[in-house]
């Protein structure tokens, strides 16, 4: 009974158990019914998906099919302008060929005339060359209008034998000989006014008036074409000791072989005493050095003042400081003034009761074979105002410094800016009418401008820089009276140089190397 018992409650037990496995593996299938529920909501979610996408697919795949197709024609059009482009290149480089062996035979047809021109045959026989020319011009004009006849012993100012002898000064032979001659200041006025015209008896007093007796030109048109002003309207008749002295700045970097020009014609620009003043700004060239060299011992006259380095601005307002003449002129090295350039300016001011005159220029080439003025950037305005120069500067106005004669009292206080690089001349100027003094215009040709290879090297880049910093510096002292200023010389900026091609390829190089 006992052992039935236990086996009833083993068989109890082990059924029990096979319950409990039976609960477990019930809830398994329960899970497992839940999950196989939600994969097929998620099932039935994708498939319904997927049949709201498939539209978009079918245009999808469309639209890769049409950019394969493009993009197969655009490869085929880029192999055909490469094909376009080998082809210019081979052109372009043919053509550079072309332009180096046209470039190798003017370089030397240069040379041989170089080698003529430095010739003492040429020194010597150039100004009976240049009267013959003058000669043949003359008769000409007189064949054209018997009018305007010459009387031989007349020395006027139009006559032939003052422009004979404003030839023979213009030779660099004599002016050298000239200026090594042992003579007086009188001895020298005396020969460098030969030919001007014979002065009146009467003395005129230091105020310069200009006499009314002597007549008029003779020779219009010959007068026009050598573009000498006449006598009686720009050149006062003084006596050596009543003329005022004026001082001439020459800054001079590297270009000591213009010198010799510049000198010379400073020395021919005015009749009455003058002070030449030469700052080498630090120049390394050591042609320079030499041809400064050589210039101190032909003019000992000349100061020549040496220092280190410190730009164009810095070496004039050297010059101011050590000037005495009553009146200044600045010439760069590189630029000339025409004879008898100061004597009219000088006469002007007096005339005027002013203290800044400017004058016309013309723009000549390295070796001053060829003048000329491709535009009128100073005769076509009727005032020099402070705005003239803040909104017209580079855009119908223009002003080399050359061109004006300062007197020492507009220049008491104002210098050139040193911490600009470019686009000093602009701040001078305007600098200038900022307190004042207003610039009178006497309508001649009065100084030339030698462009050369140094002088037309630009960079727009950087001049647009250079632009920017100057206006920088103007506003800050006009703003308060012109608002627009700064907005219109930024307008100018982009029409100017940034839309230029030149400044886009010059951005790119720079961007490249950076």
């Amino acid at each position: 009974m006992a052992r039935l018992k236990a086996q009833h409650e083993d068989a109890l037990r082990r059924y029990a158990d096979t319950l409990a496995l039976r609960d477990e593996e019930i809830r398994t299938l329960l899970a497992a019914h839940q999950q196989l529920q939600t994969g097929l909501l998620q099932t039935s979610s994708q498939i319904h998906l997927a049949t709201q996408l498939q539209p978009a697919l079918e245009q999808l795949h469309t639209h890769v099919e049409e950019l394969e197709a493009s993009l197969l024609q655009a490869r085929n059009d880029a192999a055909a302008h490469e094909a376009t482009i080998a082809g210019l290149r081979s052109t372009v480089q043919n053509q550079e060929e072309t332009v180096e062996h046209l470039r190798q035979h003017v370089q030397m047809l240069q040379k041989q005339l170089n080698i003529i021109h430095n010739s003492h045959s040429w020194l010597m026989t150039k100004p009976v060359r240049a009267t013959g020319r003058l000669v043949r011009r003359l008769a000409q004009h007189r064949n054209e209008d018997n009018t305007n006849s010459l009387s031989h012993n007349a020395y006027t100012h139009g006559s032939l034998v003052q422009k004979i002898l404003h030839l023979a000064k213009g030779s660099h032979l004599v002016r050298q000989v000239y200026y090594r001659l042992p003579l007086s200041d009188e001895q020298r006025f005396k020969l460098r006014t030969l030919g001007r015209g014979a002065p009146p008896s009467s003395r005129v007093t230091p105020r310069m008036q200009v006499s009314a007796e002597h007549p008029s030109p003779p020779s219009a048109p010959l007068l026009t074409y050598l573009d000498i002003p006449a006598h009686h309207t720009v050149a006062p008749t003084l006596s050596v000791e009543n003329l005022p002295q004026v001082s001439i700045i020459i800054p001079c970097f590297n270009q000591g072989h213009f010198l010799v020009d510049s000198l010379a014609s400073a020395h021919a620009s005015y009749s009455g005493p003058v002070e030449v003043i030469v700052v080498n700004d630090g120049s390394t060239d050591p042609f320079s050095l030499r041809c400064l060299r050589d210039m101190a011992a032909i003019y000992p006259d000349v100061h020549f003042i040496h220092q280190e380095n410190s730009g164009l601005s810095a070496s004039r307002n050297t010059g101011i400081a050590a000037a005495n003449g009553d009146y200044i002129q600045f010439l760069d090295a590189d630029d000339l003034l025409v004879p008898g350039k100061l004597d009219a300016q000088v006469a002007h001011l007096l005339d005027q009761n002013q203290d800044v005159s400017i004058c016309n220029y013309l723009i000549a080439d390295a070796q001053l074979n060829n003048h000329s003025k491709t535009d009128e950037t100073i005769a076509t305005h009727s005032s020099f105002e402070l705005k003239d120069f803040l909104f017209k500067w580079e855009r119908s106005l223009s002003i080399p410094i050359h061109c004006g004669l300062f007197s020492r009292r507009a220049l008491s206080e104002i210098r050139f800016n040193t911490e600009l690089h470019a686009k000093e001349d602009w701040v001078f100027w305007c600098t200038l009418a900022s307190n004042g003094f207003i610039p009178h215009y006497i309508d001649f040709h009065g100084a030339v401008y030698r462009m050369h290879q140094g002088s037309m090297r630009r960079s727009f880049v950087r001049m647009a820089r250079q632009w920017m910093q100057a206006v920088t510096y103007l506003d800050k002292n006009v703003a308060s009276a012109y608002p627009s200023f700064f907005e219109e010389s930024v307008l100018w900026m982009n029409r100017y140089y940034r839309s230029n091609p030149i400044y886009q390829d010059e951005l790119k190089q720079i961007e490249g190397l950076s």
